[in-house]
């Protein structure tokens, strides 16, 4: 209900109805494979965990993305988000 209200007064926003598991491929570019993955749903960070051990990575990289701006974590269940691909589906600066 809450998603038709805000849509019906042109606000833009997501409907996230479930999860979808944690079932990513990784390239062994924890960086690149957590932007582009976030481009298009948010993960949850055990999702992010997962490849990391994948990749054979850290969650330095990871860390580096959000301090940088480039993801964005949210405070709703650790969700996080790939803040460029955000900000042009809601036209932010």
């Amino acid at each position: 209900m809450a998603y038709q209200i805000f849509t019906a007064d042109g606000l833009s926003v997501e409907l996230n109805t479930g999860y979808e598991g944690n079932e990513f491929s990784s390239t062994g570019n924890i960086g690149e494979d957590v932007l582009n993955i976030s481009a298009v749903h948010p993960m949850r960070k055990d999702a992010v965990e997962d490849l990391i051990i994948k990749s054979s990575s850290s969650w330095e990289e990871i860390n580096y993305l959000v301090e940088s701006g480039e993801l964005l974590m949210s405070e709703f269940e650790g969700n996080m988000r790939n803040l460029k691909e955000w900000r042009k589906q809601n036209n932010k600066n």
